[in-house]
């Protein structure tokens, strides 16, 4: 599977305090995808079993926090796989908080 990466200029300093300030939808597809890193919108909203306009609120809200990262499939330019960026044990520590 072809993949192309989306580059995002990356905000750094994730605080504890931003994670807790997330609505629980942002907080449930984060722990998915530190589970289970590379999904697309529907994969993530059938495994949280919420709307798919809900999960890319919450993928709009952690893409602005530098937390994920977003590539196009080559075989389905319209197609994203939706992955932590290089921080995500950190991320996933401040989770388990």
């Amino acid at each position: 599977m072809s993949t192309h990466t989306v580059e995002k200029p990356q905000q750094c300093g994730v605080s504890a305090e931003d994670i807790e300030s997330l609505p629980p939808s942002a907080k449930l597809v984060l722990k998915s995808l530190h589970r289970t890193d590379g999904q697309t919108t529907s994969e993530l909203a059938a495994e949280a079993d919420l709307a798919e306009r809900t999960i890319r609120y919450a993928l709009t809200q952690l893409d602005e926090m530098g937390i994920i990262e977003s590539r196009y499939l080559l075989s389905d330019p319209q197609t994203r796989k939706y992955m932590l960026t290089p921080d995500d044990q950190r991320i996933a520590d401040l989770l388990d908080r």
